[in-house]
């Protein structure tokens, strides 16, 4: 029909003829007939997508790992990359797990593993306010698991703060690592009744705000909830606000074997008290203000000798070492923050006196010698003393040190007599900043700590002085790039980058 009128719009009347009409609407039946074929073939090819998908799927590589292979996959993918902290958004992680597929949300929720361990920032979190509902799904799917919680709470009083640690509370029986970072006063009286039966670890930053008196509150009696924490063995306390937290909560430290303490107040009436009830201690770490010293009237009022029988590794201050005796340590670290080195090199002597230990690890950090040339040559010779108590060390370390170092890598250095100072040293570190160029004395020590395997094997590692082979060096960047190109000619020793 003049293919229908050539008008794609018609404005005119119009008048056909039967046949014109009855040609139209056959027209249209066989549009229509044609049409629903298409429909049905649209119909089909959607049937086979869906076929072609599902043969997919189950050919699919992740469908046939094993559920304990891809558990463990998701557990690495919502690790953090060094440490677990209560930034760390876990929530967020498997939460986007779960969102992928049927078949990765039934696998993460049969994965216990994944849930065992909670990261929660109460003040940056929004989801979090007022809404804890979906925390007993998580516990929950911990199943039979303990749970690490790692927790920070909001700065200054927070309602929403309090209600998020009494909703966790609830399953304090499930909780294995209690991390805990925030201002502490008001929510103590919440701990009164909890029970920690399967707790291992707590760390506790305590960030108080005083009062506009100058005071914090207090509960008026001491909690006592972690008495009732059987596997309690390591705990860490960083204090930064005017009370230690230890000033209200009694920690059974008669079980612990580990204790690391960061205060920025006097810890003399407080810590020293503590220590002694400390009979089980494995590992100490004491670090406080570096403006402290013990005063005579501390002196008189505490009963200053620590004997710790069971210590294998120590680091703190200088200036409490004066206090200690353990027979059995290994591993050493001390920081210097004192303008006294020589006396502060007395009180190690005395220290090693009373102990008579074997060290196999030494490190010092934080050491100066303050850049007076006359204070430069006594601080030396006190250091090479100090390391002269020592002979076992088979590893030392210096790091955040400024004092001129070559004379000590002199002394270091086997010369023709056979005379060594640390004659056990396999491992050395030195990560030193603002000091003179030691590259000419580091690679003389280096040479004469290193010689060829003389078996087969490679095994002995002895010279004719009795001295044991060099098998580590750590160095900071600039001295890395120094010594990297000796390795070569050196086998087995091995030079290390600290990225300092």
């Amino acid at each position: 029909m003049s293919q229908y009128l050539s008008q794609t719009r018609i404005e005119e009347p119009t008048w056909f003829e039967a046949d014109d009409i009855l040609f139209l609407r056959n027209r249209i039946s066989e549009a229509e007939t044609q049409l629903e074929s298409l429909d049905g073939q649209i119909d089909q090819r959607d049937a086979k997508l869906v076929d072609i998908a599902a043969c997919q799927n189950v050919l699919s590589p992740i469908g046939r790992v094993p559920l304990e292979i891809l558990g463990e996959i998701f557990c690495l993918s919502c690790s953090p990359d060094y440490i677990w902290r209560a930034s760390h958004n876990i929530i967020h992680y498997t939460s986007i797990l779960s969102c992928v597929c049927v078949a990765w949300r039934k696998a993460a929720n049969a994965t216990p593993q994944l849930w065992s361990t909670l990261c929660l920032n109460a003040e940056n979190n929004r989801t979090l306010h007022g809404q804890f509902g979906w925390l007993e799904k998580w516990v929950d799917r911990c199943q039979g698991h303990s749970l690490d919680l790692y927790l920070a709470l909001p700065e200054g009083k927070s309602r929403n703060g309090e209600e998020l640690f009494h909703s966790i509370l609830r399953f304090s029986h499930k909780i294995r690592v209690l991390n805990v970072s925030g201002y502490w006063s008001s929510l103590l009286p919440l701990i009164y009744y909890s029970s920690f039966p399967l707790l291992e670890e707590v760390d506790f930053e305590v960030n108080d705000i005083p009062n506009a008196d100058g005071t914090v509150k207090l509960p008026p009696h001491k909690i006592d909830a972690l008495l009732g924490a059987p596997k309690l063995r390591r705990a860490t306390m960083r204090e930064f606000g005017e009370l230690s937290l230890l000033t209200v909560l009694i920690l059974p430290v008669e079980q612990l074997t580990s204790l690391r303490i960061t205060s920025d107040f006097n810890p003399s009436n407080i810590y020293m008290n503590l220590l002694h009830r400390c009979k089980n201690l494995v590992n100490l770490e004491l670090h406080y203000d570096s403006d402290f010293i013990l005063m005579d009237n501390a002196r008189s009022s505490l009963n200053l000798h620590i004997c710790l029988p069971s210590l294998k590794s120590l680091s703190l201050h200088g200036n409490l070492l004066e206090c200690f005796t353990a027979p059995h340590l290994e591993e050493l670290t001390l920081l210097y923050d004192s303008c006294n080195f020589h006396s502060f090199y007395m009180k190690v002597d005395a220290f090693q006196q009373r102990s008579r230990t074997a060290l196999s690890t030494l490190s010092f950090e934080n050491f100066n010698d303050h850049g007076e040339e006359d204070e430069s040559t006594n601080f030396i010779d006190d250091l090479i003393a100090m390391l002269s108590l020592f002979p076992t060390l088979s590893k030392y370390g210096i790091s955040d040190c400024s004092f001129n170092v070559n004379p000590l890598l002199r002394a270091l250095t086997v010369n023709q007599s056979g005379q060594v100072l640390l004659p056990k040293l396999e491992h050395l570190s030195l990560l030193m900043y603002d000091c003179k160029n030691y590259s000419l004395e580091l690679k003389a020590l280096i040479l004469s700590r290193w010689w060829p395997d003389d078996d087969i094997y490679g095994c002995v590692s002895e010279d004719g002085h009795g001295s044991l082979r060099l098998q580590t060096v750590a160095l900071n960047r600039r001295y890395f790039k120094v010594f990297k190109d000796i390795t070569p000619a050196l086998p087995g020793l091995i030079i290390l980058d600290s990225w300092n």
